[in-house]
């Protein structure tokens, strides 16, 4: 059965993206076509469009694609005679619809409009086709395709990264057409993929090339799903980056503008876009319902169980907002103890976290909670790679843990706080862990001072955690006490923590853990919590003991007294390790 359109012969302009090519390694040179063959013009390479046979696609001397008979419609639409003709009603010209690679094509008998896309990596996924009766549906490129939702915003393959200024989102294809075309592709101009009701997904999928940008514009129709739409998306990035932009009075968006012939209400609907503001401010005499004390759950929408039922009572429920801070001297052990708490909550309490260790690699992280799971010392002595990847699926299988990846991840400082919101907004994170704060000092250039960014950033973390409603949970380093040191049992203090006081001012909670590693025999793995600061309960003091077993690796409550300090001091008996061990 023949095509039910023309054949034809690409030329440049029928190029709709530019990308890495896979078999010389070229980062720009290979060209994704209308009809989505490719080529790489850096070792020739290419490849047939889909349905196409072997042949397809391979450019000859003046790089024209020859037609060759099908004896069958291939899965994908491709451009015919006159596809990217001007669409007269729409007044969108000839070169913006090759420049998106948006064509018409006959599909089942009747003119359909194409728009092309594309995968996170850039390459071909598949096509939304739109009926004359304004239906959609959707051919794949392959079946391993993703779906449209998971694509790159529609457009995304015309600008690439090569703005950051400024970015308009709007609800269709053909609206972000139009305001490229007025604007004359002067900044990126895009679409959500699968209309206002699937907007917030779709740009969480593309929220990292999104967030880079300065200005976020968001121009969605002017109905009820369209401005629902916009409060959605708007809260996933930071305050003050995203504005809003509305069709005059009488229009629904920026092709209904530039259907009337009215392309100037589209530059002034882009420059007045008003800064989106959240909800923030009520008048007290709204609030009657407020005092009237809801459980805490149904508060927050969420809370969740410390490990250990001593510190709950003394704390209360791990919920959002929450930053709570784990000080102690150099290696006491804050690790060991926050990856029992992990471990807890993401095991037995199915909570969503994500952990930033900064000391420690990918697989560091993996076996410490592994090893909790198991109680055996997998980081010593691991099982068959059987057992490993069986215990893996059992603590990680449901994907409810996010690690930082230090071999691929920006350090700096504000990098870091963007990956917290990438966490909570894009990822759905309720839970974040920070091993340790201090180690964001150490990356600090020559000149900064570290007191002024640790404080600064506890801040900040405060804000986020706030703003986000995610909780946070943050090991950090203690100065030396005069006299007798952490690392002999000395007791925690506020006024010890690392920095000028801004941790200590902005924490929820501060927890400190102390130990006397020179104490003798087993009395050198207890460690002692103390509440130094408790927000929510007020109460402080000292909570609970806890022992490490050198055999299991579990650090477990434990009813047997403190060494004080002064109870150790010199060499290790019976053999004890140090402590940088545990």
């Amino acid at each position: 059965m023949p095509p039910p359109y023309p054949s034809f012969a690409a030329t440049n302009a029928d190029i709709v993206s530019k990308g890495p090519c896979e078999k010389c390694g070229s980062s720009d040179a290979k060209a994704t076509y209308a009809d989505l063959h490719t080529h790489c013009y850096s070792c020739g390479h290419h490849t047939p469009p889909p349905g196409g046979d072997e042949g397809a696609g391979a450019p000859d001397a003046h790089h024209v694609r020859a037609s060759r008979p099908r004896t069958e419609a291939p899965a994908l639409l491709v451009p015919g005679d006159g596809a990217f003709s001007k669409l007269g009603v729409r007044r969108i010209e000839s070169a913006t619809l090759r420049r998106f690679g948006y064509f018409v094509a006959g599909f089942k008998g009747q003119p359909c409009q194409v728009a092309p896309y594309f995968d996170q990596d850039g390459e071909p996924a598949g096509q939304k086709v739109r009926t004359p009766s304004k239906d959609f549906l959707v051919l794949k490129a392959h079946p391993e395709a993703p779906s449209i939702g998971e694509c790159q915003l529609w457009g995304r393959h015309v600008f690439g990264d090569r703005f950051d200024r400024k970015v308009v989102i709007t609800e269709g294809e053909l609206d972000a057409m139009s305001v490229a075309q007025v604007s004359d592709f002067k900044f990126a101009c895009v679409s959500v993929n699968t209309g206002a009701k699937g907007a917030a997904k779709v740009l969480k999928a593309n929220y990292l090339w999104l967030d880079r940008f300065e200005e976020i514009i968001l121009w969605f129709d002017a109905d009820e799903p369209g401005q629902a739409a916009v409060d959605e998306c708007a809260k996933l990035f930071k305050v003050g980056k995203v504005r809003v932009a509305k069709a005059p009075e009488g229009l629904k968006d920026a092709s209904d503008c530039l259907q009337q012939d009215r392309p100037g209400d589209i530059t002034t609907a882009i420059f007045a876009a008003t800064k989106w503001t959240p909800a923030g401010i009520r008048n007290a005499a709204d609030l009657a319902k407020d005092v009237v004390a809801p459980k805490e759950e149904d508060a927050t929408g969420w809370s969740f169980e410390w490990v250990w039922p001593e510190v709950h009572a003394f704390l209360g429920p791990i919920r959002p907002g929450q930053v709570v801070y784990h000080v102690a001297g150099t290696g006491l052990g804050k690790t060991t103890a926050i990856a029992e708490l992990e471990y807890d909550l993401v095991h037995r309490q199915g909570a969503r976290c994500f952990h930033m260790g900064f000391e420690d690699s990918r697989r560091d992280v993996l076996l410490r909670l592994l090893s909790v799971h198991t109680s055996l010392r997998l980081d010593i002595n691991p099982l068959c790679d059987e057992d490993m990847l069986r215990l893996h699926a059992e603590v990680f299988g449901a994907g409810n843990v996010h690690l930082f990846d230090p071999e691929t991840a920006e350090w700096t400082v504000d990098a870091i706080l963007s990956y917290v919101r990438f966490c909570a907004k894009a990822l759905d994170c309720q839970i974040g862990f920070l091993d340790p704060l201090s180690f964001i000092a150490a990356g600090l250039e020559q000149g900064e001072d570290e007191r002024r960014t640790l404080d600064k950033v506890s801040r900040d973390l405060a804000a986020l955690a706030k703003e986000l409603g995610v909780h946070l949970q943050v090991t950090h380093h203690l100065t030396r006490p005069m006299g007798t040191a952490h690392e002999e049992g000395a007791q925690t203090s506020l006024n010890q923590v690392r920095g000028s006081g801004g941790i200590a001012n902005f924490a929820s909670i501060v927890v400190g853990h102390e130990r006397n590693q020179q104490a003798e025999g087993e009395a050198s793995l207890i460690t002692r919590l103390r509440s130094l600061k408790n927000r929510p309960r007020s109460k402080t003091g000292v909570m609970v003991h806890l022992k490490y077993n050198l055999g299991t690796g579990r650090l477990l409550p434990t009813n047997e007294p403190f060494p004080e300090k002064g109870n150790g001091g010199g060499a290790k008996k019976d053999g004890f390790p140090p402590v940088d061990e545990y």
